[in-house]
């Protein structure tokens, strides 16, 4: 039966992407191996839907695994393949947009999603695909967007967009879409000075984090305490108490077996130590942290760091002019953000 093997492929990449989202040295293997197999059974069969299966799921493998690069470019091929030669595919379709521009989100890679995101949106919504525009307007991807542009009022407009792309998805129950709304509204927060508010709202999730079990899964954890961290570094000199909360989620950060969270864990060291008075350690941290970025190909965090590590210097110089390139209207003020230096106030003019 030629429609057995599509299963066994189904199956194993089902296995792949489990062990890839669960994350560790093992469970990377696990899912490496999956896929291997899921390859290796899709190559007995001539079905375009099974090449098209396992590239999105390798898209998915780099994605967990932080390998940002490689799963945008596989998200791609996979995309353009189903759209090619593929019937009856939106979900595949799908995931593959979804793994490209989170890829790119991760790395707040703002050319590409400013070249990107809009056309999907506009495919999506030609499809009449409610998870796909509804994931895409309410997620990280199109935020990031809005807060490259430093829009004014950027928590109106983030909280305008998700609640607008839930309604036409479902304001019911728990779904992803919802998860990745409470994302942007909270980096949206940050963005707008109101750390507060934005450690407010990840509480608030609570329920949710519990209900569907995200922090089973390794690269939302690492999202989670990356947020938490961000959002005390930028409150803590007005609550010295949110000091012990950044601490705590750099701590859990450290314990990840994931060497792809280096760069961000050097960056949110350098901010706490910056906090604690230490400069000589924030600088070190920060610019350790833009090498790390730079040698991974990511350069818009690079930059970010590069210029909260000397604010003063040549180097931060070149550094905004790389993020205005990028088309980062407000460099000091995104940088700030991203990572942290308290004490440093963030400007909020393009330079």
């Amino acid at each position: 039966d030629a429609g057995e093997p599509l299963r066994v492929v189904r199956a194993l990449c089902t296995e792949a992407a489990y062990y890839a989202a669960t994350g560790g040295g093992r469970a990377r293997r696990q899912a490496a191996a999956a896929l291997e197999a899921a390859r290796r059974v899709g190559g007995e069969i001539t079905d375009p839907v099974s090449l098209g299966l396992t590239e999105v799921c390798a898209a998915g493998y780099h994605y967990f695994s932080g390998e940002f690069t490689p799963g945008f470019e596989r998200a791609q091929f996979a995309a353009d393949h189903l759209r090619a030669r593929c019937t009856g595919v939106a979900w595949e379709l799908t995931n593959s947009h979804i793994f490209g521009m989170w890829s790119l989100a991760h790395t707040a890679d703002v050319p590409a999603l400013t070249r990107h995101v809009p056309t999907i949106l506009d495919e999506s919504r030609e499809r009449g695909d409610l998870l796909a525009t509804a994931s895409q307007r309410a997620g990280l991807p199109s935020t990031f967007l809005t807060i490259a542009a430093d829009h004014p009022d950027v928590v109106a407009v983030v909280e305008a967009e998700c609640a607008q792309a839930l309604a036409a998805w479902t304001p019911q129950g728990l779904h992803l879409p919802h998860v990745y709304a409470r994302v942007s509204r909270v980096w949206a927060r940050l963005f707008a000075g109101r750390p507060n508010d934005a450690l407010a709202l990840l509480d608030a999730g609570a329920e949710e984090r519990r209900r569907m079990r995200l922090l089973d899964f390794q690269i939302i954890r690492a999202e989670y305490y990356q947020l938490r961290a961000r959002a005390a570094l930028l409150g803590a000199l007005d609550r010295p108490a949110l000091r012990a909360i950044a601490a705590d989620a750099v701590r859990r950060l450290n314990r990840e077996d994931a060497p792809w969270l280096t760069p961000y864990r050097l960056a949110l060291g350098g901010g706490l130590a910056a906090l604690d008075g230490d400069a000589r350690g924030a600088q070190g941290g920060l610019r350790a942290a833009a090498q790390a970025f730079e040698a991974a190909g990511h350069s818009v965090l690079a930059a970010a760091c590069a210029l909260q590590a000397a604010p003063q210097s040549a180097e931060a110089d070149a550094a905004r002019e790389r993020l205005v390139a990028s088309g980062v209207r407000a460099p000091d003020k995104f940088a700030a953000v991203v990572c942290p230096r308290p004490g440093r106030p963030a400007l909020t003019a393009a330079t």
